[in-house]
């Protein structure tokens, strides 16, 4: 909300209403608009949302994510009561669930994630770096063998190996996890499979989140004080168009 409550602004809208009758409602409204696109970002320059969320994240692994992920509801019309413009979180095609979990982020609690993945999938093992693209879940073809034993599932595994596919399995502690064959060794007439785990899924689908991270409510906080100096500068651009005419 815009109030206009100071002498010096007080002066701009005066002039503003006396100049035209839309003058007034466009520089609220481009003041609006405005604000919303310092939440996001334009071109080159990065949104408040984006500079938050690298300080509230633990890592930072994709640096145009909230660029991607984020969109602006511009204002419209010329009445001011009804003016509003958002800006925040959008759902991008095949980006659902991505989308509701940073909105998760928010206020913390359940977040909806099927697995996780484990350092395996990252390149390096380093925690910072995203998932290789060959170790999305979504892209890897396992192989059930989460009732297997013995020599059964010695047979998946050799067959996971051959075919470049991962197994899907069963820990003792009940854990179900997408693992990747590293070797199959014979030895001392035994066989020695040795695997490393990608994912692990989640029980009910979801996991809890340590801690909320308002993100986006904190910089709303830090944009809307520059609003002020904002609408200054737009009555101005407003008042300076209609004296060159």
């Amino acid at each position: 909300m815009i109030e206009i409550n100071t002498a010096d602004f007080n002066v701009l809208s005066n002039k503003l209403e006396k100049i035209g009758k839309a003058d007034l409602p466009v520089a609220v409204r481009s003041t609006l608009n405005s604000m919303a696109f310092k939440m996001k970002g334009a071109g080159s320059k990065r949104g408040q949302i984006d500079i938050q969320a690298e300080k509230d994240f633990d890592y930072r692994r994709n640096k145009t994510l909230f660029k991607v992920m984020t969109g602006v509801q511009k204002a419209s019309g010329l009445t001011i009561n009804r003016m509003q413009s958002k800006a925040g979180i959008v759902s991008r095609s095949g980006r659902t669930e991505l989308a509701e979990g940073l909105a998760q982020q928010q206020k913390g609690g359940k977040l909806k994630k099927k697995a996780t993945p484990t350092l395996k999938t990252r390149p390096g093992s380093n925690i910072s770096k995203r998932v290789r693209r060959p170790s999305y879940l979504r892209n890897l073809n396992s192989i059930d063998a989460t009732n297997k034993r013995g020599q059964k599932f010695i047979q998946a595994a050799i067959r996971a190996k051959k075919e470049k596919r991962t197994l899907l399995i069963k820990t003792k502690s009940g854990d179900t996890v997408v693992a990747k064959v590293r070797s199959i060794k014979r030895a001392r007439g035994r066989i020695d499979v040795r695997i490393s785990w990608l994912y692990r899924y989640n029980q009910n689908n979801s996991i809890t989140l340590g801690k909320s991270r308002p993100f986006i409510n904190t910089a709303a906080k830090t944009v809307i004080v520059m609003m002020p100096k904002e609408f200054e500068k737009q009555a101005r651009k407003r008042i300076s168009k209609s004296l060159s005419k």
